[in-house]
């Protein structure tokens, strides 16, 4: 018979049996031993070892995700909370091929862009109108990649990373807060977004429809079915 942990059954590899597994690593973010700074949210580059950490102070901190070691304060005195962090590639100004960034949205109404490697504010996307906190964002989308979301209060907001330039709002779909917003990464014109009124939406944003809305499907039929193939 198979024991409380599952080991014994097909469900747990047998490597695992009986082990308890240890952290390869632990890295102190910030803080002290007895009064550590909460650590709110986490991104991973996928081209490079940087690992990008939001912390309560507010701040951005960085590490080299192999060995631990600090590469410093991307954003020592973060402007509000952080909600959300993920890493894009842009090209700001409109020069040359986008460079890596990492993006951070805010409960100050705006998502702001961060040269992780230099450590320095490298672009600001501000959410005019009543967009409320914004609690999710998500670069690199589009036909060309350039596309920034975020979302807020019952609205997506949509920039163009190359300018910082708000190119507009979906208001349609979400009654309450969107909670989460994501390009999809195998196909960049395609956004997903997630509220607390219990739909999951799929945007398609290929030219020349940036702002349509396919189905509304909610979080429990979207499992049933995959749309994006």
């Amino acid at each position: 018979m198979d024991d409380a942990s599952g080991c014994g059954s097909s469900r747990v590899p047998p490597a695992f049996c009986g082990q308890r597994l240890k952290p390869a690593r632990t890295i102190r973010v910030g803080g002290s031993s007895a009064d550590p700074d909460y650590v709110l949210q986490t991104a991973v580059s996928p081209i490079s070892p940087l690992l990008a950490v939001s912390t309560s102070a507010p701040a951005i901190k960085s590490f080299d995700v192999a060995s631990g070691a600090s590469l410093g304060d991307v954003a020592p005195r973060h402007p509000g909370t952080v909600t959300d962090l993920g890493f894009a590639e842009a090209a700001f100004g409109g020069a040359g091929p986008g460079r890596e960034v990492l993006l951070s949205s805010s409960s100050e109404s705006a998502v702001y862009a961060w040269d992780a490697r230099a450590r320095s504010q490298a672009g600001v996307f501000p959410a005019y109108g009543g967009a409320g906190e914004l609690w999710s964002c998500s670069g690199g989308g589009g036909s060309t990649g350039h596309l920034l979301a975020a979302g807020g209060n019952s609205q997506i907001l949509l920039w163009d990373m190359r300018s910082c330039r708000l190119l507009g709002r979906l208001e349609d779909a979400h009654t309450e807060d969107v909670t989460q917003v994501r390009f999809h990464p195998l196909h960049r014109t395609a956004l997903i977004s997630a509220s607390l009124d219990g739909l999951i939406c799929r945007f398609d944003l290929s030219p020349p429809h940036e702002a349509a809305l396919a189905a509304p499907v909610t979080a429990e039929r979207y499992g049933d079915s995959d749309p994006l193939q």
